[in-house]
């Protein structure tokens, strides 16, 4: 079928390289102007979906046409945060990167196949932040820390793009006064839990997540950067690839770093001026979580006895809960003896952060965060038994007694940020021979 003259028109204006080409080509005359001008024109919905994925299903092409007007504003502002309070751009800023978040892979759940492909709307985001200083920017609590007024949007989308934040390409500024080093390691008071009740300290998770960014992306630092930097590109973090609120398969294989400091510090400046046991020249381990949901155990992955040390949500409904089951074990990349999850080499003891071994856990719903569904808890133990014929024994036995069953053991809990692919948190050993209390975790979906 034939085009008109104005759909040949629309159709050409379509392939303008830039918004200014587009407003010039216009201005040329009066029946390109007619052509292109108008909301009904189909330029718009052309160029929008060249740059965005689907449009909100609410907007028709005048409000198509305004939205996409919009964007090309909001992508073009770089905020700086230092209105205390907040200035008006910047709430705007904010909410238009949620909104980009919040319809990547398609529009709030519309039935559709999986797509194929990047998403567009992730290219647009990280073009906006890696345009400012986002990722660096002083956290809620902090004084001063103009972002208050954003407290959630902001922590939220932070974690959610945590992805960029550890972008080794990026080359992003990091400082250790991006983060609280007493709260990363819930340094002079008891142990608490990320999650209550399926509500998560977000503010908590943040700090952690400061803490990776700069241990993980930092040559400063000396501790974590050198063995990160080695892994190949398959195995770093990587953004989500399917819409948020459509609920995926989790992932098998997640590799990630555990902090350790042992001796625990005297002092709050021992702690600040240590961080942690990678920047006295130990070469770090790269841990591999490698589990299943549906190994055929249900709920005898998570015995009474485990759950004495992270209770489940009893709130949560058993149909929102996954119990998860397989091993923990050293990456081949890393410096070791140690192949297997149950060997006995350096990496299955207490001696060594985490642990290896046994993995046994539960992954539950939690509440929406920042406007956003996915937000999943995880617990888990790493464990190694007294005696066992081998490691599909140890799999199979379901210990009951801390005591006698026992050699190591280590807890896990952390959260699974939107999306799926990245899990912080942070861990304590349970009855080890050392000081330590609590220290950082790091996984990511490979």
């Amino acid at each position: 079928m034939a085009l008109t003259l104005s759909e040949t028109i629309q159709h050409i204006a379509s392939f303008a390289p830039s918004d200014r080409d587009l407003c010039n080509m216009a201005h040329t005359c009066q029946q390109l102007r007619l052509a292109i001008n108008p909301p009904h024109s189909g330029v718009w919905r052309s160029r929008f979906l060249r740059l965005y994925d689907l449009p909100p299903p609410n907007k028709d092409s005048k409000g198509l046409k305004d939205e996409y007007q919009f964007r090309s504003i909001m992508v073009t502002i770089i905020p700086t945060f230092k209105t205390r309070g907040g200035a008006r751009h910047e709430h705007l800023w904010l909410n238009f990167l949620m909104s980009l978040i919040s319809e990547s892979y398609n529009r709030l759940g519309a039935p559709s196949n999986k797509p194929t492909g990047a998403s567009r709307n992730l290219l647009r985001i990280k073009e906006c932040v890696i345009g400012c200083d986002f990722f660096s920017l002083a956290l809620p609590g902090k004084t001063p820390s103009p972002v208050e007024a954003f407290t959630e949007v902001f922590l939220g989308i932070q974690l959610i793009l945590s992805h960029l934040a550890l972008d080794l390409g990026l080359n992003l500024r990091t400082f250790r006064t991006d983060y609280d080093i007493a709260t990363v390691y819930e340094y002079g008071g008891p142990p608490r839990t990320l999650v209550v009740d399926g509500e998560i300290y977000l503010d908590r998770l943040m700090q952690i997540r400061n803490f990776w960014k700069r241990h993980l992306t930092s040559k400063d630092e000396d501790s974590y950067y050198s063995q990160y930097k080695k892994l190949p590109e398959k195995e770093k973090p990587k953004a989500w690839n399917a819409s948020l609120y459509r609920e995926e398969k989790m992932g098998t294989k997640w590799v990630g770093f555990v902090a350790s400091l042992d001796p625990w510090p005297e002092n709050l400046e021992f702690l600040i001026e240590r961080q942690c046991d990678a920047t006295e020249g130990e070469e770090p381990l790269v841990w591999i979580l490698d589990f299943t949901t549906d190994g055929g155990y249900g709920k005898e992955t998570w015995t009474p006895l485990f759950n004495t040390v992270y209770s489940i949500n009893t709130e949560v409904f058993e149909s929102e809960r996954r119990y998860i089951h397989g091993t923990q074990k050293v990456h081949n990349s890393t410096t070791t003896t140690t192949t297997t999850a149950t060997a006995t080499a350096t990496a299955t003891t207490d001696d060594t952060p985490g642990g290896g071994g046994v993995l046994r856990g539960f992954i539950e719903l939690c509440q929406d965060h920042a406007g956003l569904p996915g937000w999943k808890r995880i617990c888990f133990i790493v464990y190694t038994l007294r005696s066992f014929n081998g490691e599909e024994d140890e799999l199979k036995l379901i210990p009951a007694d801390w005591t006698e069953d026992f050699e190591s053991a280590t807890a896990y809990e952390g959260v699974i940020i939107p999306g799926g692919k990245i899990i912080l948190g942070s861990r304590m050993r349970l009855f080890a021979a050392t000081d330590e209390e609590e220290a950082p975790f790091i996984f990511w979906e490979v």
